[in-house]
């Protein structure tokens, strides 16, 4: 479900350019996603 969700709310954002509920973070709704930032360029892992 979190992956059709998270897919149809991408290509509406980007495709469709209709702003969407794509998740920005850890979420209670769906405790399952975990979520890796890549940090600043330059900057140490």
């Amino acid at each position: 479900m979190i992956t059709r969700a998270c897919t149809a709310a991408f290509l509406d954002r980007h495709l469709r350019h209709r702003p969407r509920g794509l998740p920005d973070g850890p979420s209670p709704r769906h405790p399952e996603v975990s979520f890796c930032w890549a940090g600043t360029p330059g900057e140490p892992r």
